[in-house]
């Protein structure tokens, strides 16, 4: 223990010790951003006096140290302070304390083992404090998260939901969300789980999340604007995601409906899928045993293949009816030599005939095609 006539000297210097620290502080970027002082030096000073406290009394701090401790972390918090700088403001206090420790040391010469203990106490003092304050930061940080985060997906559920855009409790939830109303909106279903979940924070802080419900969407307003197709795409590297149609604000949940359904039908590996990709696709599959009739009668040559020559003239031909029979714009997206795509389309007018020039046949062909591509239950 440290005798009492220690605390008694260290009395004197509480608040010069206190002023100290909060000189230091300031004194040193990034710190000298911090808020108005008052409640950073009335908590120092009150962290002084308990620790001299213990001394005098041979105890350690009670509840107050905590109380004090806590009042800060959630102080400094609501003003912003990044908790880094937090860190920093404590290692300064640490070494402001022990500082007035030895110039009390060098005007009355006190005895070196009680300096030793009082500096082990010191530091240990601190280390509690700052456990305390961070800790305290943290969990008032996390309370406001999930508030925060409660309320963003009350908004989500209110835009998919609403019946109109103009809707009372929409306005309201974005009003308190700081959301913008957009004119247009889009929604994203995704599969779960995702691989790299904490990209989704990096999204701007617009597009409203929700990966904790049992079907994870997103919703991205003006998805149409500069960049957004390129980030969605960046972001959502590694899901497999299918991006509903953009449409007006009041039909959020009608794109998030068609996104669903697209995403039923798609392969886990498939990535990120557009509805406006698929259409006529998503017509059929509305129906999927019709969408399968339709694969089983129109590509029955092909579906009698061997499975790496189906995909291979499965692939050749969709692309082919798409581009309006160009051989080169073919050649030049699957990266093969045009005379390979030449070979390929004279071995489907073998399997098909005359379909290929038939405006209805055609227009089947690329729907069974693309449904094919979007039903598992053909991949095999």
């Amino acid at each position: 223990m440290l005798p009492a006539s220690l605390a008694e000297l260290l009395d004197p210097f509480v608040a010069e010790t206190s002023e100290s620290i909060w000189r230091e502080m300031v004194a040193r970027p990034p710190m000298c951003t911090l808020p108005d002082s008052t409640f950073l030096r009335e908590g120092a000073r009150l962290l002084i006096e308990l620790f001299i406290g213990g001394i005098r009394d041979g105890r350690p701090p009670g509840p107050e140290r905590l109380e004090v401790c806590w009042s800060l972390g959630r102080r400094l918090y609501h003003h912003e302070v990044p908790v880094e700088v937090v860190r920093c403001c404590l290692a300064v206090a640490t070494k402001v304390v022990w500082q007035h420790v030895a110039e009390v040391n060098a005007e009355r010469h006190l005895d070196s083992a009680a300096i030793a203990r009082l500096g082990v106490q010191v530091l240990d003092y601190m280390d509690e404090v700052a456990t305390e304050v961070v800790t305290a930061y943290k969990e008032t940080a996390a309370r406001v998260s999930d508030r925060l985060r409660c309320q963003r997906q009350k908004l989500l559920d209110a835009v998919l939901t609403e019946d109109f855009a103009g809707s009372p409790l929409v306005k309201e939830l974005a009003e308190t969300n700081d959301w913008p109303l957009p004119s247009t909106i889009a929604a994203v279903a995704l599969a779960d789980p995702g691989v790299g979940q904490h990209r989704l924070l990096m999204l701007p802080p617009d597009v409203l999340i929700d990966v904790d419900r049992r079907r994870p969407v997103l919703l991205v307003p003006d998805p149409d604007g500069p960049g957004r197709a390129a980030q969605l795409a960046r972001t959502l590297r590694g899901w497999t995601a299918a991006v509903g149609p953009t449409v007006p604000l009041h039909q959020a949940g009608q794109s998030l409906g068609w996104a669903r359904d697209l995403l039923a039908v798609t392969t886990v590996d498939a990535g990120l899928v557009h509805c406006t990709d698929h259409l006529s696709t998503l017509m059929l599959l509305r129906d999927k045993d019709l969408a399968r009739l339709l694969v089983r009668t129109r590509l029955a040559p092909l579906l009698a293949l061997r499975a790496d020559k189906q995909e291979l003239l499965a692939e050749t031909l969709l692309h082919w009816l798409q581009s309006g029979h160009d051989t080169e714009s073919v050649a030049a997206r699957l990266y093969v030599h045009a005379q390979t795509v030449r070979n390929r389309i004279r071995q489907l007018r073998t399997l098909f005939g005359p379909a290929l020039e038939e405006p209805r046949a055609r227009l089947e062909l690329m729907m069974a095609l693309s449904a094919r591509k979007l039903l598992p239950a053909h991949r095999d």
